[in-house]
């Protein structure tokens, strides 16, 4: 009754009857106390976990501790349990590793008596934060049968700290060996083609993407995409944008991303116009986002396009978008546009920001002999 209630959200409902209950056995208190743990009311699980006769191992609090990453309640809880299984040992090395403590998770790990594969991946994992590819592939390499967690692991270290060719070979070899990748492993191996710069393997990547069935996967088309821009490949780039079933704002971002980066600049302009058609709201005020463009066209070196955009924008572009033209300006030399830019500021602190501004791209221009 009390899984139930938990399940669908009724927590308050869950703990009436735990507590209505005549006698209430460990496993009635490892229920309340996850329910209150998976809602998020961790205080309260805490505070349950105080009263049971017999502590056992609450694998749930722990856990959601370290979610939150109240760390040393988490290891007065642990260390006060008098029985801790492989799961209460697993969960505590694997907080420690979440939350930036590999001394600590690697302590824990040498003392745990029966290591298993996943404290044997969080590990592996600690290991390659900490940069220590080597020590994550001995571990690795120890580990006599692996499961798609541990390779997963392995694959996104390699990735995650620019090793791109051992991300694709370990994901070949763990295809050759019938474990089939999941949206997770793609993803890495995606990023290690962006950072090898590779569209070919890329491309054979994407294979598998169909043949397993995650082309609808956003978070896959939203790497396929940079990856394609990475690799310099815009045209396929735009491709794969256009054959996304509901792109999310991510999406969007990233592509814009892409032409606003490579050009041509018509494009940033044409998708976020596009964004809007279809619905989609900017994360941020729209002012933020003219402001955002203009200030990657600038910065590009193309002012004269920035200031096309601003002109052409639907609302009067505020002191953030004139500002990101003229600091442009007073890196590229442009007095006219400068000069503009300064007078359409406004009044108070944003003009005398302006003057400031406009003094640096005169001297400048001065320096350079352009007066």
């Amino acid at each position: 009754m009390i899984a139930g209630c938990v399940k669908n959200g009724g927590v308050d409902e869950a703990f009436e009857y735990f507590q209505a209950m005549p006698e209430r056995n460990t496993a009635s208190y490892n229920a309340m106390i996850s329910g209150f743990v998976r809602w998020e009311r961790v205080n309260e699980a805490g505070g349950l976990f105080e009263e049971m006769p017999r502590k056992d191992v609450i694998s749930y609090t722990v856990d959601g501790y370290m979610e939150i990453g109240e760390v040393e309640k988490v290891r007065a809880l642990f260390d006060g349990m008098p029985r801790r299984n492989v799961v209460s040992w697993t969960v505590m090395i694997s907080g420690y590793v979440d939350n930036g403590k590999f001394d600590e998770a690697r302590d824990l790990y040498e003392r745990m008596p029966n290591k298993n594969i996943v404290a044997m991946t969080a590990m592996v994992t600690g290991y390659f934060k900490e940069g220590r590819v080597e020590d994550a592939r001995v571990l690795f390499d120890g580990i006599r049968y692996k499961d798609l967690v541990c390779w997963n692991a392995m694959i996104t270290g390699y990735a995650q700290n620019g090793i791109g060719e051992e991300a694709l070979k370990l994901c070949s070899e763990m295809v050759k060996l019938g474990i089939q990748p999941d949206n997770l492993t793609l993803v890495s191996v995606f990023t290690a083609c962006s950072g090898l710069a590779s569209v070919k393997e890329g491309r054979q990547i994407y294979v598998l993407v169909i043949k397993n069935g995650f082309e609808l996967d956003l978070s896959l088309c939203n790497s396929l995409i940079t990856m394609y821009n990475k690799c310099g490949s815009i045209v396929d780039a735009e491709q794969a944008f256009r054959q996304m079933n509901a792109a999310g704002l991510v999406s969007w971002n990233t592509i814009i991303f892409v032409f606003a980066q490579r050009g041509p600049y018509e494009k940033v302009v044409d998708f976020f116009n596009q964004m809007e058609v279809v619905c989609v709201k900017p994360d941020g005020s729209r002012t933020e986002h003219y402001s955002c463009l203009v200030d990657i066209l600038s910065r590009a070196g193309q002012l004269e396009k920035a200031s096309e955009i601003i002109r052409e924008m639907p609302f009067e572009a505020d002191a953030g978008v004139w500002g990101a033209l003229l600091a442009a300006c007073s890196v590229y030399l442009n007095l006219n546009l400068g000069e503009l830019a300064a007078k359409r500021i406004g009044n108070g602190i944003h003009i005398i920001q302006a003057l400031l501004l406009f003094c640096l791209l005169y001297m400048l221009q001065l320096a350079c002999g352009m007066k």
